[in-house]
């Protein structure tokens, strides 16, 4: 599996992706993706957008991570952690606020690129790196849904065959 580390802008276009849909009255997602941000679905006023950026953040250093540990360069994994956490804190262009669509393959991309498996024979991963992608694999999953759910063919597709 070829992977590589997807760059600052790209994270930061997944969280202003999420951000624009978690503020929006008609993304309700499921109680299991809802416990990872206060106040969504409760009071929209209110959602703490902060967690989305600290979710996000913790994604992306999964990522590097998990690619440092499947492709080690000369100077050894913790170099290479070391240097790509740091290309990582630097300034990105302006992110894009992507729409579900985009933002659904963003997530995509992003989730690829980390292989647990590989990582956890070496770094075993903690509860909040485990909670990260438990919470990514569900907002996907609910991204999935409410893409598919107003799709014009959906709306028409018979609801029972008789």
């Amino acid at each position: 599996m070829s992977s590589y580390i997807t760059s600052r802008r790209h994270f930061d276009s997944i969280a202003a992706g999420m951000k624009e849909l978690l503020i929006s009255r008609d993304f309700s997602p499921p109680d299991e993706v809802k416990k990872h941000i206060p106040q969504v679905g409760v009071n929209w006023a209110f959602a703490d957008m902060k967690r989305v950026d600290e979710l996000v953040a913790r994604l992306a250093d999964i990522q590097i991570v998990s690619v440092c540990y499947r492709h080690p360069s000369e100077r050894g994994i913790p170099a290479a952690i070391a240097d790509q956490r740091e290309i990582m804190g630097l300034p990105s262009r302006r992110p894009l606020t992507l729409q579900p669509i985009p933002l659904l393959r963003a997530i995509d991309c992003a989730l690829y690129q980390i292989d647990t498996w590989q990582v956890e024979k070496d770094h075993p991963l903690t509860t909040e790196e485990r909670d990260c992608l438990d919470y990514f694999e569900g907002f996907r999953s609910y991204l999935m849904e409410y893409i598919i759910k107003r799709l014009p063919a959906y709306d028409n597709a018979a609801w029972a065959i008789t």
